[in-house]
């Protein structure tokens, strides 16, 4: 498979009427080189962009708090996919969710349970829920992640769906992945999100489908639609938006699968801000 050429940084010219809906990935493609919060001047354009009728959407493993607190500024004037594409919300309504189903969810979680250093987190639709191992873990999520987080004793205390079960390995998650996707990755879908993480959602969940709930909720077309991506989570949105970007720093077999190649997301955004001011 061909790569995309490297002169494909930018779009070049966009009329005003191109772009309705712009879906961005967080982690290494909206947030770079080591950030944890989204610069001011980021968060500015994606203001006017949505004062000028275009729809931004976050799109990320992160649970919904801690996306809305991510975009404080802007928090109300976006939608949200949440946990790879388990929870999709606007304006604090939920548009859609697909849950693990309980039984299974429990199941996996004893055999995470079992192995080893793996440490487990359970999504709910707004907290998540902790069955730690170590103490430094819980520091991790609650400090590190910044995730809304509850410490619980056995899976029967979450009375909520489960949205998504992540598997953390300290010492890299190549360890044990082979193990968990060969067990468990004929019944839920597994996406590998960090040298540490493995995620598991419902076989029906991915970014893309995602997405597209939310094209058909703005009656926005493929053609008037542009995503930005650093991995394989997130082909899904490449393949419905004809304005896909991959980070300049992802896998090559990311890269090939989108139309355009970019260093950062903002002089994107600049673009088609200045295309319709």
């Amino acid at each position: 498979m061909a790569l995309v050429r490297k002169d494909k940084l930018q779009i070049g010219k966009v009329r005003k009427d191109m772009v309705d809906l712009i879906a961005s990935d967080i982690d290494y493609t909206l947030l770079q080189g080591g950030q944890t919060e989204i610069p001011p001047s980021v968060l500015e354009v994606i203001g006017k962009l949505a004062d000028r009728g275009v729809m931004f959407v976050a799109s990320s493993g992160r649970q919904y708090s801690n996306l809305k607190r991510l975009f404080a500024p802007v928090a109300d004037k976006i939608s949200y996919i949440c946990e790879n594409g388990a929870l999709i919300m606007y304006k604090d309504q939920v548009v859609a969710k697909f849950p693990i189903e309980r039984n299974l969810g429990t199941q996996m979680m004893a055999d995470i349970w079992d192995r080893g250093k793996c440490e487990i987190l359970l999504s709910g639709m707004y907290t998540s829920y902790l069955f730690p191992k170590t103490r430094e873990y819980v520091y991790y999520i609650q400090n590190r992640m910044k995730n809304d987080a509850e410490i619980v004793r056995n899976v029967a205390e979450v009375e909520e769906d489960f949205l998504k079960i992540s598997i953390y390995n300290k010492q890299g998650i190549e360890e044990w992945s082979d193990y968990f996707i060969k067990r468990w990755g004929t019944l839920v879908r597994p996406v590998i999100t960090g040298k540490c993480w493995l995620d598991f959602n419902s076989r029906e969940v991915s970014k893309g489908k995602a997405l597209t709930i939310l094209q058909d909720l703005f009656d926005v077309t493929e053609d008037k639609t542009m995503s930005f991506g650093d991995n394989y989570s997130d082909l899904g949105m490449f393949k419905h938006s004809y304005f896909s970007y991959a980070m300049s720093g992802a896998p090559s077999e990311v890269r090939a699968q989108a139309r355009y190649v970019t260093p950062t997301v903002e002089s994107i955004l600049l673009d088609v801000l200045r295309m319709i001011i």
